[in-house]
């Protein structure tokens, strides 16, 4: 197809038009007249397709005068021709300019719509943001309508301490001076205030040397009176028991064979069924030396079973000999201090042990030996202790206090705690690192409770601590402290608070100790074996019965992955994280917590299952269906290796040892908790008495040698695993921020990488 306005398009416009010589010449009428009139009317939108009409006539009558030149004169045709042509090619610019000048229109229109639709958007914007900002001003009025309704009632009660301070003025006064000042109406304008602020510490300083030593004479009086008391109490404990020595019955009986010769004969005949009792002491099943016919155990009370100093934490209530109960809190700048001095005592005791070979103290010892230190009496050293423990609880800040009541064991009171070893050796390591770098000394005294490090440094030190342990090489944290807000007290930003650091390095460490964990539990998992209890543990008792551990045996591993999972003693079903002992009661229901932890073959006092009993981690709900989960010496060494291939046989050993004993330590705590031991006074014999189920018995429950374990649980093995550091030594340190599964079950491609360099 032709296009329209080509000159193929022009030639068939002539050859169409050529012999039509009327019309031809009309279209020259026309076009001689076009200049002047116009197209006047014809629309806009319509004057190009004119115009293009008007050329194809122009063309056609331009072709048929130069047809007709040419039969008179070639030159002249020629030239027509050439100018015709010259008008095509002007005409054809003139038509792309005009198309260009539509699409630039086009374009220019488009443009101007979006631009309007834009403009009002963000008018209506405007209008949204000038809402906005008069609600804000509304609620801001409203608010400083408040602000001054509470100025008027702060500057009142301004008025009205004022007024109270100058009682209490006075009353300072009264004490220190010795007598009242003149009415304040008639003081002068330079002593209007009565006693003021100067005055009373200049009186306080010069009577402070006296009062402190009023208190160390009062310590030393105290220290006296208990002392005394002891020796009272050690004498009335001696008579004690030179009376109890005294047979009461044999007593008795010497008195009565003066008026009763039937008495003398009943006595002999107790007399010797008491000496073949003494003799064969097993012939009455059991009793532990006791004849149990003849002297029936003491009846306990839950006053009996209910632990001294229950509000102390467990670890330092082994060290302290007295619990006094106290009610004076130290000031916030006091136990800081305090906890600064103690953890540099760490720091010093520390580096000795291992300096000398000794054993490395645990952080209970260390506060116990810096009070002794500081006071020499065991009283004051468990007085301070209280008043320190009460302030640890009472002050909530961040930082040091909350550290130290985490390590101390203060939130569970009951129980040693489990990993505190560890996490005192990475803060105390980083706080000496930290002071290497840092003058934290000199800050201590100040008047601020806050101590000032350097932000650029700390930051440094922070992550080259961390890089050993963390996979992202500390940088999270070094970020985290360059953008901590400096302390108030101060206006440049060059510092920040020791303690947001400090607590900022712990949240760390309690992160990748939790990830760390996790990788541990999926390590377990993939090797431990199961088995299933056939026969649970079991107490002596004066019926006769002997102390046994549990027989397991081992169940095939798919058939274990579907059971539901227990411990493998039912003692250990009772949960850690409550302290048993909190809220005595006399509701038997409620002692049922430890159904297992009881004597002999009294079915009433075997273990039962038919209660779900929680373990803290897993739940045991019959101990039929149950399955224990336990690495014996050869798997445990086989997991060793997994996450350390470079191991070595000693060191796996040790590991394993000390799992051992771990859960040797967890069991002996667990049975001391059980069975609280208590002396009988009328035949000097010790008796036990199950603090579950206020049962007594003469015969010890349990000798530790008995339940010694060869096989590791789950918590065990982790918390051995962290203490010997297994993660950190062991090559996939850097890779532990992945799934535990995605980590052990690729082992042999992610070593080749680390060897590699590519990790």
């Amino acid at each position: 197809m032709e296009q329209r306005g080509s000159p193929n398009h022009n030639v068939s416009a002539y050859r169409a038009q050529a012999h039509d010589l009327p019309e031809i010449q009309r279209w020259m009428v026309d076009l001689l007249s076009l200049g002047k009139a116009g197209p006047a009317h014809v629309p806009d939108e319509d004057s190009f397709a004119f115009y293009w009409e008007q050329y194809q006539r122009f063309d056609v009558c331009s072709r048929e005068l130069n047809r007709q030149v040419a039969v008179h004169n070639e030159t002249l045709f020629r030239l027509l021709e050439k100018s015709r042509r010259g008008v095509q090619r002007i005409f054809d610019k003139l038509k792309d300019a005009y198309q260009c000048e539509v699409d630039e229109k086009e374009r220019l229109q488009a443009s101007l719509s979006a631009v309007a639709d834009q403009a009002q958007r963000e008018k209506d914007a405007h209008k949204n943001h000038v809402s906005d900002i008069m609600a804000d001003f509304s609620v801001i009025k409203a608010k400083l309508r408040n602000k001054q309704a509470d100025f008027d009632s702060q500057r009142s009660r301004c008025k009205e301490q004022e007024n109270e301070l100058d009682r209490m003025r006075r009353t300072i006064g009264k004490y220190i001076e010795g007598s009242l000042v003149d009415d304040p109406k008639e003081a002068t304008v330079r002593d209007r205030e009565p006693y003021a602020p100067s005055r009373i510490r200049n009186n306080a300083s010069r009577r402070a040397k006296d009062l402190f030593s009023l208190d160390d004479q009062a310590d030393e009086l105290l220290a006296k009176i208990v002392k005394e008391q002891e020796k009272q109490v050690t004498f009335l404990e001696d008579m004690d028991r030179h009376v109890s020595s005294v047979d009461r019955r044999v007593f008795r009986l010497k008195s009565a064979v003066t008026v009763y010769n039937t008495a003398e004969v009943e006595c002999q005949t107790e007399e010797s069924a008491l000496q073949q009792q003494a003799e064969a002491p097993e012939a009455a099943g059991g009793g532990g030396g006791v004849n149990v016919a003849l002297h029936p155990c003491p009846v306990a009370t839950e006053l009996d079973v209910l632990p001294v100093g229950r509000h102390v934490p467990y670890e330092l209530r082994q060290l302290m000999t007295a619990f006094p109960l106290t009610r004076r809190v130290p000031t916030l700048k006091s136990v800081m201090s305090v906890a600064m001095q103690i953890f540099r005592s760490k720091i010093e005791a520390d580096r000795e042990a291992r300096g000398t070979g000794g054993e490395i103290l645990s952080l209970s010892d260390v506060v116990h030996q810096f009070f002794f230190k500081k006071y020499g009496l065991d009283n004051l050293v468990n007085l301070h202790l209280s008043q320190l423990l009460l302030g640890l609880e009472h002050h909530n800040v961040e930082g040091r206090i909350p550290i130290l009541r985490e390590l101390l064991g203060i939130n569970l009171k009951h129980k040693p705690v489990g990993r505190a070893d560890r996490d005192i050796a990475f803060i105390l390591g980083f706080l000496d690192e930290l002071q290497q770098v840092v003058d934290m000394v000199a800050q201590e005294n100040s008047k601020e409770n806050v101590i000032e490090v350097h932000r650029d440094h700390t930051k440094d030190c922070a992550k080259a601590y961390l890089a050993r342990f963390v996979p992202d090489g500390g940088m999270v944290a070094a970020q985290r402290i360059r953008v901590m807000p400096a302390p108030v007290s101060l206006k440049s930003q060059h510092c920040v608070s020791f303690d947001l650091v400090l607590q900022e390095m712990f949240r760390q460490w309690t992160d990748v100790t939790a990830i760390w964990t996790e990788h541990l539990k999926y390590v377990f998992n993939k090797h431990c074996e199961y088995f299933s209890v056939v026969r649970d543990m079991e107490f002596a008792d004066d019926k006769g019965a002997r102390e046994q551990d549990c027989i397991l045996v081992e169940v095939d591993r798919n058939e274990g992955l579907k059971k539901r999972r227990r411990t493998m003693r039912v003692y250990q079903g009772l949960t850690d994280d409550e302290d048993t002992f909190a809220k005595p009661s006399s509701d038997a229901a409620s002692r049922r917590r430890l159904t297992a932890l009881v004597m002999g073959n009294d079915e009433a006092n075997r273990p039962h299952f038919n209660q779900s009993v929680s373990t803290g981690q897993v739940s045991v709900s019959n101990a039929s269906n149950g399955v224990v989960a336990l690495l014996s010496q050869d798997i445990f060494c086989e997991a060793l290796r997994l996450m350390d291939p470079e191991i070595s046989d000693d060191a796996c050993d040790m590991v394993y040892r000390h799992a051992c004993a771990l859960y040797t330590k967890e069991t002996e705590r667990l049975f001391e908790k059980l069975w609280a031991t208590k002396v009988d006074r009328d035949t000097g014999q010790a008796f036990y008495i199950n603090t579950e189920n206020l049962r007594t018995q003469w015969t010890p429950p349990y000798h530790m040698e008995n339940f010694i374990v060869e096989d590791v649980e789950e918590r065990f093995f982790v918390r051995a695993c962290l203490d010997f550091d297994v993660l950190v030594n062991g090559p996939f340190c850097r890779i532990l921020d992945k799934r535990p599964q995605d980590v052990w079950e690729s082992t042999e491609i992610y070593l080749g990488r680390i060897k590699d360099g590519t990790i």
